[in-house]
C-alpha cells in the first residue's frame, strides 16, 4: 500500500479516507496483540484500546477481524527484490532469499505466521485477507520473474508458475516452521533444482 508519510495523509479503502496515524496505530496494535493472544484471543476492544481509537474507527476500514489481521500480516514482510537483475539464476535465488528471511525473521509480524495459519481453514475473511494481502503480491512477483525466464529460454513456455512457486515457497515453510532443517544455501539448491533439474546435493556441513 501506497502512502505519503504525512501525519495527516490518507489512505483510501472502500472510499473512505484513512488518517496516517490513526491506521498505523492500529496495525501496529493488531501485530502486537496477535504476538501477545493469538487470533483467537485477539479482539477488536482491544486492538481500538491499545490504539487509542473507537471501534468504529477500525470497523469503518476493516470489515471483520480477519480482514485487518491479514494486511497487519502483510505490511510486516517484504514482497521481493525489485528491480530484476536480468540473470534468471540471480533473481531466483534473491527471491528465493527474501522468502527464506520472511519466514526465518524473528520481528512480530513474523512470530505470528504460524498461528494465524491454523486459523485460516476456520475463517473465511481471514483467509480472504491473507491471500488477498500477504500471498497475492507476493505471487505476483514471482509470476513476473517466472515469464521473464520463460521469454529468455531458461524455462520451458508450459512451465506451471504457481506449481513452482509452492514447490520453493513450500519447502521454506515446511523446514522453517516444521522440521527446523537448515536454509544457509538452499536458495541456491532450489534455483539450481528449478532451472536445471539438479537434485540438491547434501552440502559439506551435512555430510554424515
Amino acid at each position: 500500500m501506497e502512502a505519503s508519510t504525512s501525519d495527516t495523509s490518507a489512505v483510501r479503502s472502500s472510499g473512505r479516507p484513512r488518517s496516517r496515524r490513526a491506521h498505523d496505530a492500529i496495525i501496529e496494535a493488531t501485530v502486537e496483540l496477535l504476538a501477545a493472544v493469538g487470533y483467537g484471543d485477539m479482539s477488536i476492544e482491544a486492538i481500538a484500546e491499545r490504539a487509542g481509537v473507537g471501534k468504529s474507527t477500525i470497523y469503518r476500514w476493516w470489515p471483520s477481524k480477519g480482514a485487518l489481521a491479514g494486511e497487519a500480516l502483510a505490511q510486516g514482510l517484504n514482497r521481493g527484490p525489485e528491480p530484476p537483475t536480468g540473470s534468471t539464476r540471480e533473481d531466483l535465488i534473491r527471491t528465493i532469499e527474501v522468502t527464506i528471511g520472511n519466514y526465518s525473521d524473528s520481528s512480530a509480524a513474523m512470530s505470528i505466521l504460524p498461528a494465524l495459519v491454523a486459523h485460516l481453514e476456520r475463517d473465511p475473511e481471514l483467509l480472504q485477507a491473507f491471500r488477498h494481502s500477504f500471498l497475492e503480491p507476493r505471487r505476483r512477483n514471482g509470476r513476473a520473474l517466472i515469464a521473464s525466464a520463460v521469454e529468455r529460454g531458461d524455462l520451458p513456455e508450459d512451465v506451471d508458475p504457481d506449481l513452482l512457486m509452492d514447490i520453493w515457497a513450500g519447502a521454506i515453510f515446511y523446514r522453517s516452521l516444521v522440521s527446523g532443517g537448515r536454509l544457509e544455501g538452499v536458495s541456491g539448491q532450489l534455483a539450481e533444482f528449478i532451472l536445471s533439474g539438479r537434485l540438491p546435493r547434501l552440502m559439506p556441513d551435512d555430510q554424515p
